[in-house]
């Protein structure tokens, strides 16, 4: 994007636009540019404005979302070309301050948006169990009499995959309530900044235990697994899908080292 008087030229083409075929509004971030060069923040990071425009003048692509799992999403590529957008619909997300709503708005955008990413991961295993159980009762391996569920191994794994997902719902809610209870307590930055870190590791262990859970029932279900009709071969893709996301990646588990050894965090995602 490049400054004009009263706002900015917008051009570009972006991925995984997540919901963008059924919205009326899209979300872009963009990195702000000044006279053809790229303008950065103090820390030296690229300054980066989210714009907001109507669906209408984006163009997407819907043939770009071929992919192995959350096909469902329609996270297709979009563009925005040669298109002036208003400084009122342009901010910067860690800076803008609440303009509505409760205090969860007062919050950084990724502790804001974590409840989604927690959601999926936790729906997929929770899925992905009762799927197993329910098929563990019935079926038998191949040169077995016994069913799956009455193999001791078996109900070993399941207790502990059970305990997997029980101890990330867990770790979600508790991520989610103290920024919550900081941000109604009035708490200083920093304190947010810290928790802000901390909700992004729980979103990234969250989703590691939970596609172990997944992957777990999937083996599990054997070769009857393997079909596009098997609820647990839909789960296996999804959440896999998932733990490629940008807020779940291995940087999350590294920001969270640096600020419990009081290092500035040196990345954005």
């Amino acid at each position: 994007m490049e400054r004009e008087d009263g706002g900015y030229r917008v051009n570009g083409r972006w991925k995984f636009g997540s919901g963008i075929l059924h919205s009326q509004w899209v979300l872009a971030n963009t990195v702000v540019h000044h006279d053809g060069k790229p303008e950065t923040t103090a820390e030296g990071f690229p300054r980066i404005l989210t714009v907001a425009l109507p669906q209408h003048l984006v163009t997407t692509y819907p043939e770009t979302w071929d992919v192995e799992g959350l096909r469902g999403s329609g996270s297709c590529d979009y563009s925005i070309d040669d298109t002036f957008i208003s400084e009122k619909f342009c901010f910067s997300a860690p800076e803008t301050g609440r303009q509505r709503g409760g205090d969860w708005y007062s919050l950084p955008v990724r502790t804001l948006v974590a409840p989604s990413h927690h959601g999926a991961a936790l729906g997929l295993a929770r899925r992905a169990l009762e799927e197993i159980t329910a098929l563990a009762v019935d079926r038998t391996r191949m040169f077995t009499t016994s069913t799956i569920a009455q193999r001791g191994a078996f109900q070993r794994d399941l207790g502990r995959a059970d305990a997997q997902y029980r101890s990330a719902r867990l770790l979600a809610f508790d991520a989610l309530r103290a920024p919550l209870a900081a941000a109604v307590e009035g708490a200083p930055a920093a304190t947010i900044s810290v928790l802000d870190v901390q909700s992004r590791l729980a979103c990234a262990y969250v989703t590691d235990l939970a596609a172990e859970v997944v992957t777990f029932a999937y083996r599990a279900g054997g070769g009857s697994s393997l079909y596009t009709s098997s609820k647990l071969e839909r789960c296996f893709r999804d959440i896999h899908a998932a733990t490629q996301h940008g807020m779940v990646s291995d940087s999350a588990y590294e920001q969270a080292g640096q600020v419990r050894l009081g290092i500035r965090p040196t990345s954005l995602l």
